[in-house]
């Protein structure tokens, strides 16, 4: 299968198989079209700005690919940064964390000088403005990703946390986050993935997500409790368990059987989503 991203100047194209030789052939087929409509349009491709990622589980006794346009050999790489964030080959986003890590840090030095002038609210507001938007952007991609990854940003906020209320640092942080209403980072994937599946089930998303879960009325007519949630693909591997297809559903289900409803107005839910998540 094979798909095409644009984004302002930058280009990719992604391709899955089960065998690598046809996929080089079929890659290497697709670069020399490219590069005729970049020639066409009078455009130029920057090769040293160009390489590929190959996603498997599988790395033992994979053939070396020769992936080549114009007669330039294109080099693997085992990440890349796509539209601000950094994926691997192995998807585990450690290095899309160690990169936020480095920007959260330098937010927590601006709140160190910051709260010698400044009281708790406003300390509150700084790390809205320019930290929280870290933990947030994209985390519906990365998020689920192992706890043990998350760690180091667990860390991080939790020292925030004492800076704001200015505490000593081994204080604990529990009675801190629930009293300035800030959810945990570990946490804040099942908050986005929440207001995400609110969406899909209100169709408030674009019809490109129309497809993505199913009911469980639509596999069995089995009237069960469950019979009005969604329906959980049965899947093997670690990986595809963090998938949203699949970590979607049950966090959807378990917010159904708690007793949120899709029929509540979006910035209802969304507090009483926040509520929830906040006494965890």
């Amino acid at each position: 299968m094979q798909n095409d991203i644009l984004f302002a100047d930058d280009s990719y194209l992604f391709l899955s198989g089960n065998d690598l030789v046809p996929m080089q052939n079929t890659v290497n087929l697709e670069l020399i079209k490219i590069s005729k409509w970049l020639k066409v349009n009078k455009l130029s491709l920057n090769i040293k700005k160009t390489h590929f990622m190959l996603f498997t589980n599988k790395r033992k006794d994979l053939i070396p690919l020769d992936i080549k346009i114009d007669n330039e050999k294109i080099y693997e790489v085992p990440k890349t940064k796509f539209l601000g964030i950094y994926i691997d080959n192995k998807l585990n986003w450690k290095d899309h964390i160690s990169y936020i890590s480095g920007k959260i840090a330098r937010g927590i030095g601006m709140l160190i000088k910051a709260r010698k002038c400044l009281d708790k609210t406003t300390l509150r507001n700084l790390y809205y403005t320019f930290i929280y938007p870290y933990f947030i952007y994209c985390n519906q991609i990365w998020g689920s990703t192992y706890v043990s990854n998350i760690y180091k940003l667990t860390i991080l906020q939790k020292k925030m946390i004492r800076i704001i209320c200015q505490v000593k640092p081994r204080d604990h942080t529990d009675p801190l986050f629930k009293e300035l209403g800030i959810i945990k980072v570990v946490n804040i994937y099942n908050y986005l993935i929440g207001k995400f599946m609110y969406r899909w089930s209100n169709n408030l998303l674009p019809t490109m997500f129309d497809d993505l879960f199913i009911y469980n009325r639509d596999v069995h007519h089995h009237h069960t409790r469950q019979y009005l949630c969604l329906y959980v693909p049965v899947v093997k591997s670690n990986l595809r368990k963090m998938f949203i297809c699949y970590k979607g559903a049950i966090i959807w289900n378990s917010l159904l059987l708690s007793g949120l409803s899709a029929s509540l107005t979006e910035p209802v839910f969304s507090s009483k989503l926040k509520k929830s998540i906040l006494q965890l």
